[in-house]
């Protein structure tokens, strides 16, 4: 494949923010691996791992001189601001966050996305994303229209030009809705998003967003304030919210997990709206 067949804008940085991450580490950096893309390069930053989250990566940026590793071990405050640290030494033009056991859904993804194409009136491209649990494995389809409710994609399902990560860097005071916050203020700003009407990547439903549900609830909430999306009918919009984290929380607590998988297909196909994988 050619330069002139991709372009040369279309160099994509692939994030891994890592800590004490052993045990999911392997399985995203060798998806990484296998990109057929040639225009990529890895970033990967990690909080000062205690276990052997590093020496994982080490053996693996030996073995694979071919792809071009940036390997950074420093202390950070939380994992959007390693997100924010990890910006400043991307090389590409395209940033793409990737989390510790999550991978890009074909081996071609990369390719698919970037041959051929011309997104030079675009900021940001989203697209699908997989998301497996106990209940077995749907899609998140991506969404523009729901951002003044609510995340409309997966972060692993979005690439985002490197200035406009610069330009607005993730809110640190957020624990858990700064990926949602840094949406809203490229939206609101006028950055142009582009529907890649695809499956870019598969994430697993095990992260602290995943669990913290009335501290997501919280930020979301707060973020959607900050930016002017509230509705004449939040108030009772926020109860039934209110009510289904309540819900979780007693599922979570009461029902031994091999016994949630019907409750939680039945979650992620009326409430979630994702479409389930056979």
């Amino acid at each position: 494949m050619s330069n002139e067949e991709i372009g040369m804008d279309h160099c994509v940085s692939i994030v891994v923010v890592t800590y004490n991450a052993e045990c999911e580490i392997e399985s995203t950096l060798d998806s990484i691996s296998r990109q057929t893309y040639p225009f990529k390069e890895c970033i990967i930053k990690d909080g000062r791992s205690n276990d052997e989250t590093n020496d994982i990566i080490r053996k693996f940026k030996k073995n694979h001189p071919e792809l071009p590793v940036v390997h950074i071990i420093s202390r950070d405050k939380g994992i959007y601001d390693a997100m924010n640290q990890a910006v400043s030494y991307c090389s590409g033009e395209w940033i793409i966050f990737i989390n510790a056991g999550d991978t890009f859904e074909k081996d071609n993804t990369l390719e698919c996305i970037f041959r051929g194409k011309d997104y030079k009136d675009y900021g940001v491209l989203y697209g699908n994303v997989n998301t497996v649990d106990i209940s077995g494995k749907s899609v998140w389809v991506g969404n523009l229209d729901m951002i003044k409710r609510k995340m409309p994609f997966g972060h692993q399902s979005c690439l985002v030009r490197k200035q406009y990560l610069e330009q607005f860097p993730f809110n640190t005071e957020l624990k858990i809705a700064a990926d949602y916050n840094q949406i809203c203020d490229l939206y609101i700003n006028k950055v142009a998003f582009y529907n890649l009407n695809c499956t870019v990547s598969e994430f697993l439903l095990n992260g602290v967003s995943s669990k913290q549900y009335f501290l997501r609830l919280k930020e979301q909430n707060k973020v959607i304030k900050m930016h002017g999306f509230r509705r004449k009918l939040w108030p009772v919009i926020y109860v039934f919210q209110i009510f289904d984290a309540i819900l979780k929380e007693i599922t979570d607590a009461v029902i031994p997990q091999n016994r949630q998988k019907s409750l939680r297909r039945i979650y992620k196909k009326y409430i979630k709206k994702y479409q389930s994988i056979q």
